[in-house]
């Protein structure tokens, strides 16, 4: 497509390239001016994007069974918390201290020719390496409090008097987060649910509406509606942000004994025991005292779940890396991604046996369909000729392997190249291309030349205005001053 405005793909992201490079190191290509008030700046993404979650599907094609756009664009937005989470446990300094990770310099004593012996404080060369261990500890602590939240939510389904109960029970994030890679592994989570006897949960979708109105998109965080945390604490005697709870200074001095001696990995069941007969520990002490015994325990379903957090960790940096929830052109990012995502089933259909690899604008709508368990059942016997499970384990060589056949039959069987890029250039520059050739440019673009134009245009603004966020700087405004 780039060849058809005479630009070649590699100096189409070559100029991309040094355009946002230039942003960065703080000489843009062109200067806009700042936005005076909030109402001047630019809304990304914009909100018309998110408005089918709250009305009935209104589609009558087959599509009616996948995915949305607008829960795709929520979807991106959570995989930006988790990123955003993830980062806020490993730099922040209080929590290495809560779980009793701190530097231990090493001194060296060296003898002088002339003088007094001279001493020298040199770093812990394993501080780095040890501070990143706060993940998997955070990562346990979740786990836990997902299983125990996930069997009260199944039971709170079961009472016919309270309607719409999942919306009282929106979970927290790091919750949220073992709960949707759970789902993205959809054997596993029916037989998860099997063994625990868990009837409701395994037809209740992904609360994505709750979870929109749950996010700050600006800063992508997470705030836990009050009736969520208080149903959370006053239910399970947990604290609903257990991010905020571990860095809290003032905690019951028998707690922090606990969390220094599971950050140091040198917590006993004993220890416990002779924890939990503390005189003077309130309700929630104790209750939270009792989740590490089970992170000791090293349940089977425990090890499972933490490792799926972790093999989705490189999909979120992935869509960390491409922005598309921040992109000029996501909303057509998104409807493409949606058919050939569909038509990425039909292949299971057409060649059975053949293992099909999705490529990531793919991937990102199979697993938000996955997050819906029930109705993802239903499309993939519709659309595909039977359940798909989504093994995310599969190594590098296999998926190449995988990729190569599913670009050829992809080819064959659509007329269409499988292997596209997703970036915003390319995106931003294939919308232009489609109002043209839909009549619905307004007659704006009078070659292919000047519709390059106006969308590298656009494409800079919308790079500028993230730069600037980043950066924690006015944002620049299309608004004349």
């Amino acid at each position: 497509m780039a060849l058809a405005i005479g630009v070649d793909q590699r100096a189409l992201h070559a100029s991309s390239k040094a355009s946002l490079n230039g942003l960065k190191q703080g000489r843009p290509e062109k200067v806009y001016p700042t936005a005076k008030s909030k109402a001047q700046e630019s809304i990304i993404p914009w909100p018309s994007i998110f408005q089918s979650l709250t009305g009935p599907n209104s589609r009558s094609d087959e599509n009616a069974i996948l995915p949305t756009i607008a829960e795709c664009a929520v979807h991106l937005e959570l995989l930006q918390c988790f990123h955003t989470l993830r980062a806020e446990v490993l730099k922040s300094i209080t929590l290495d201290k809560t779980f009793g990770i701190v530097a231990k310099p090493q001194i060296i004593v060296r003898k002088q020719y002339y003088g007094p012996a001279k001493t020298i404080k040199k770093k812990d060369p394993t501080f780095a390496t040890r501070r990143k261990e706060k993940w998997p500890l955070f990562l346990d602590l979740a786990v836990v409090r997902f299983d125990r939240w996930f069997f009260v939510a199944d039971s709170a389904l079961a009472d016919p008097t309270k309607e719409n109960a999942l919306g009282l029970v929106l979970p927290p994030l790091d919750v949220l987060m073992v709960w949707h890679s759970l789902l993205l592994n959809p054997k596993y989570f029916q037989s998860y649910c099997r063994r625990k006897s868990l009837k409701n949960m395994p037809e209740v979708a992904f609360p994505w509406q709750a979870i929109h109105e749950a996010i700050d998109n600006n800063k992508w965080l997470y705030n836990l509606p009050t009736t969520s945390s208080t149903w959370w604490e006053q239910r399970l005697n947990l604290p609903s942000d257990i991010f905020d709870y571990l860095t809290t200074t003032s905690k019951q001095p028998t707690v922090q004994g606990i969390l220094t001696s599971y950050g140091t990995k040198t917590l006993t069941q004993a220890k416990i025991s002779q924890s939990l007969n503390t005189q003077g520990l309130s309700t929630d002490d104790t209750a939270f005292i009792r989740i590490f015994s089970a992170t000791l325990a090293n349940f089977p379903d425990y090890i499972q779940l933490a490792a799926a957090v972790e093999r989705q960790a490189s999909f979120v940096q992935k869509m960390d890396a491409q922005l598309w929830i921040r992109s000029p052109a996501l909303c057509g990012t998104l409807r493409r991604a949606q058919d050939r995502y569909n038509k990425f089933l039909k292949l299971f259909k057409l060649y059975p046996g053949t293992m099909l690899v999705p490529t990531l604008d793919i991937d990102l709508v199979w697993h938000t369909h996955q997050l819906s368990p029930k109705r993802y059942i239903d499309a993939t016997v519709d659309i595909a000729g039977r359940f798909l499970d989504h093994d995310d384990k599969l190594g590098k060589g296999t998926l190449d392997e995988g990729m190569e056949k599913t670009k050829n039959l992809f080819r064959v069987r659509f007329g269409k190249e499988y292997a596209v890029c997703n970036c915003w250039d390319c995106e931003a520059l294939l919308d232009a291309v489609e109002r043209r050739n839909e009549g619905t440019d307004n007659g704006t673009a009078s070659d292919f030349k000047l519709a390059a134009e106006q969308v590298a245009d656009g494409v800079m603004f919308y790079r500028a205005v993230e730069v600037a966020r980043r950066a924690g700087k006015p944002l620049p405004t299309r608004v004349e001053k």
